[in-house]
């Protein structure tokens, strides 16, 4: 007899069921991957995406933070997807453009609206909107030093 027996009585007695845990096997399972639908940088900057005939206009505001003045400034901008590329366009740039090395690119279209010409035509709207922002960055926060 050993001490189990002793302790709880022989097996006869406890009957056909032994109580106690059962053998759990767990198993790794695939991750889930929870995947964000695609959202673009003019989306995100709430800009308004309005299909025409032969063309896809995005309507928003160029967005640029003044260090000095410590405030946001919003220039109104369109940019037109067609055939031939992605066109930008800029109301009312601030007048430190004249100074600016890419201020020739700023061309007066219709007032106030400006057109601002590519070296390289940009590949995504995206791309368009943060080069004008970063134009319009540079041109309200420029050094102190002067341009590089």
């Amino acid at each position: 007899m050993n001490w189990i027996e002793r302790l709880f009585g022989p097996g006869a007695d406890r009957g056909p069921h032994v109580i106690g845990p059962r053998p759990t096997l767990i198993m790794p399972k695939a991750p889930r991957t929870v995947v964000p639908p695609p959202r673009f940088a003019w989306d995100e900057k709430r800009w308004r995406r309005v299909p025409e005939p032969g063309a896809v206009h995005y309507v928003g505001a160029y967005r640029v933070w003044d260090r000095g003045q410590r405030g946001w400034h919003a220039f109104d901008g369109r940019l037109v997807e067609d055939a031939s590329g992605i066109k930008a366009y800029v109301a009312d740039p601030p007048k430190e453009i004249k100074g600016h090395p890419k201020g020739p690119c700023f061309q007066l279209v219709q007032a106030p609206w400006f057109r601002v010409h590519w070296r390289r035509n940009p590949s995504t709207v995206d791309e368009a909107l943060f080069y004008v922002e970063r134009l319009l960055d540079e041109c309200l926060n420029r050094p102190l030093r002067g341009w590089l």
